[in-house]
């Protein structure tokens, strides 16, 4: 069905994205990993990395509260926060670290009162969907943003 639809409207639309919502209800289970570390960039936003041979070889970065109102693409509630960003080093791919990181992350949400995390991932990065699902996320929503002939901004969620 998502096939169709997409379809059609890049039949209408000049520009559109289609963005899958993830979602996690949170738990705390992760043990601690000698390679990761933790940077609190302001009280509302955390920056975790993991370290091998001292590079970076995958970064996440997380948003909630007021940080998260600048940006705004997905509405949450206060105990709520957003992954913004998951990068992992194109030689690391693969090795299970992005998925580490979100269990991770996950461990340091519940220790500032987050009870649920989202992360917005386009609808073909499939890396990226492997590694959310090989950390126990579901998909939440499709969020599809498109402008009619060029000129009309049209905005829609469809929930799963």
């Amino acid at each position: 069905m998502h096939r169709l639809l997409l379809k059609r409207i890049k039949f209408i639309a000049g520009n559109w994205s289609v963005f899958y919502i993830y979602k996690k209800t949170l738990e705390s289970h992760y043990e601690q990993d000698n390679l990761l570390e933790v940077t609190e960039v302001s009280p509302e936003k955390y920056q975790l990395c993991f370290t091998v041979d001292g590079a970076n070889v995958c970064r996440l970065a997380m948003l909630w509260g007021m940080e998260y109102k600048k940006r705004n693409f997905i509405k949450l509630l206060e105990n709520e926060a957003k992954i913004i960003s998951v990068e992992t080093h194109e030689q690391y791919r693969g090795r299970g670290y992005a998925a580490k990181l979100l269990y991770a992350c996950e461990e340091v949400a519940t220790s500032k009162g987050i009870s649920h995390l989202y992360a917005r991932i386009w609808h073909s990065n499939k890396s990226s969907i492997k590694a959310f699902k090989k950390a126990g996320w579901v998909k939440h929503a499709t969020k599809i943003e498109l402008s009619i002939f060029g000129v009309i901004p049209v905005k829609f969620t469809i929930n799963h």
